[in-house]
């Protein structure tokens, strides 16, 4: 295990996303850069194949980056729907790292844009040190001339953390892990996307793939996803996960239970409980974070799968896309949902009118139920889930569409439909969040952590109420994708990052020497 002091941490400069209206899939309406803007190396053919066909490459290429952070820029192209494989998405981001590096000379055609343009999709911040008690994003925001239905609903000021913490890599080497969820034993037990869980150990010995998971849809988006114990696990030995499930004419979203085995190596008994319908091609949108309330019932997200009809069914109540259910543990409805009564409405709706929700974790002070949202381009969201709530998509946003033009006309606020405790505009891609309750670095208590993937940070996040008074970029100079936080045990700030040598970190205050 390595540890690394994060008590200065510098942000980098950010990602450029290219939007460009997507062609019929086939041949690529762009003219093929030559030889001298794209030398011929390996990659290069996996990079014309994979990233010609929707926009031109080479305007994308005017920003110089490393290598991870072009890694960043492929997995952000495969979550729009490119089709990347693993393998290729190394290739590409070794050969772009290679060619486009930081301090090399800009190559012909590199960062120029043929009438149209580009737009921050997310990322990386820029390179520039915040200014303490400044509004810590200084990025123009994608949504332009919107405006906040209430003073700190975007653009907290900056803050730091005084204590000095720690960092340490407990394993690395994960494949794309997507959550965690720790064991009575000690151990961990962590989904990765491909379609495998594996045992970490507390020393961080990564243990062999457990077996008997079923097969998952692995592109974009889909993949094993997430997992959490039952409550009575030490006792059951019962877990439950969701994952994207390989149906005849796509995928859709599925929840599952299974016992994990005495030995820890294997699932028994694993079960279905629930399959989202309809089953559909897209590769995007899945969601998935599941919690228990303290009444022992199960929350799920559910994702409306990023289709322009699909999406709609967020705001229809005889739909679980875009939606977060109450279940029982054998994956029916669970009693006192609010409409449960109401006629043509499925039982197991708790809130509606979601986009793609990937965290939710109970506000230790308030008790209230929280969670965050995905925005299109712009508009990432922390809401307040109450019950019967309509929290909006696709009627109301913030940000924009993926094209730049308006989502819904524009409209960012509407009657009877809940407004976000705080948005980001660019985009983080939000993908897990945890309220820190420990007492390792007392300075945290009951701050808000999130996960940011495009962003490659975790957000920290100081509370009044309902409202963020004070925002902090930690984790920046890993380089990576974070996809998954929560408090550990033993009150440490643990981490997964989204890598194909993804890592488990461990954040907690220095000790003395």
């Amino acid at each position: 295990m390595r540890a690394i002091s994060v008590s200065r941490l510098l942000p980098v400069a950010g990602l450029l996303i290219a939007a460009f209206a997507a062609p019929a899939f086939g041949q690529s309406p762009f003219p093929l850069p030559d030889t001298t803007s794209l030398p011929q190396d390996a990659g290069r053919d996996d990079l014309v194949r994979s990233c010609n066909l929707c926009h031109p490459i080479m305007p994308v290429l005017g920003q110089q980056r490393t290598e991870p952070e072009w890694r960043g820029v492929v997995e952000a192209m495969r979550g729009r729907g490119a089709k990347v494989s693993d393998e290729e998405a190394t290739r590409i981001a070794g050969y772009l790292a290679k060619y486009f590096a930081p301090g090399m000379p800009v190559r012909r055609g590199a960062g120029v844009w043929p009438g149209a343009g580009i737009f921050i999709l997310g990322g990386r911040p820029p390179d520039a040190e915040p200014v303490i008690g400044q509004p810590l994003e200084t990025r123009d925001p994608v949504g332009k001339g919107q405006k906040p239905a209430f003073a700190g609903q975007t653009r907290a000021p900056a803050i730091r953390t005084k204590t000095a913490v720690d960092v340490t890599i407990v394993a690395h080497g994960l494949n794309h892990p997507w959550a965690l969820a720790f064991l009575p034993n000690g151990h961990m037990l962590i989904t990765e996307k491909p379609g495998a869980m594996r045992i970490v150990s507390a020393d961080g010995t990564v243990g062999a793939s457990i077996s008997n998971v079923p097969p998952v849809f692995y592109r974009s988006d889909g993949g094993l996803l997430d997992l959490v114990l039952d409550p009575h696990f030490a006792d059951n030995r019962q877990l439950y996960f969701a994952f994207a499930e390989p149906r005849p004419g796509g995928a859709g979203l599925s929840l599952a239970s299974a016992r994990l085995s005495d030995d820890e190596t294997s699932l028994e008994s694993v079960r279905v409980l629930l399959r989202v319908e309809p089953t559909h091609p897209s590769v995007s949108h899945f969601g998935c974070r599941l919690l228990f309330d303290p009444q022992g019932k199960l929350f799920m997200t559910s994702g409306e799968r990023m289709d322009p009809l699909l999406r709609a069914r967020a705001q229809q109540l005889d739909s679980r896309l875009g939606k977060l259910l109450r279940l029982n543990t054998d994956g029916s409805a669970a009693p006192g949902n609010p409409f449960e009564k109401t006629a043509g409405a499925l039982p197991d709706i708790w809130t509606y009118g979601h986009r793609n929700s990937q965290g939710l974790a109970y506000n230790p002070v308030t008790h209230e139920l929280w969670s965050i949202e995905h925005g299109q381009a712009g508009g990432d969201e922390i809401n307040v889930i109450l019950p019967g709530r309509n929290y909006g998509w696709p009627l109301i946003a913030y940000g924009t569409e993926n094209d730049h033009s308006p989502i819904n006309g524009g409209a960012t606020q509407a009657p009877n439909m809940e407004q976000p405790v705080y948005y980001w505009d660019p985009a983080i891609a939000p993908t897990d969040m945890a309220f820190y309750t420990g007492k390792l670095v007392p300075e945290w208590r009951n701050n808000l952590f999130v996960a940011g993937h495009l962003s490659q940070h975790v957000a920290r996040l100081v509370l009044d109420g309902h409202h963020v008074v004070g925002e902090e970029r930690l984790l920046l100079d890993q380089h990576q994708m974070m996809r998954w936080v929560g408090q550990g045990p033993d009150g440490a700030l643990w981490v997964l990052t989204d890598d194909a040598d993804g890592r488990l970190l461990r954040l907690a205050a220095r000790q003395g020497k």
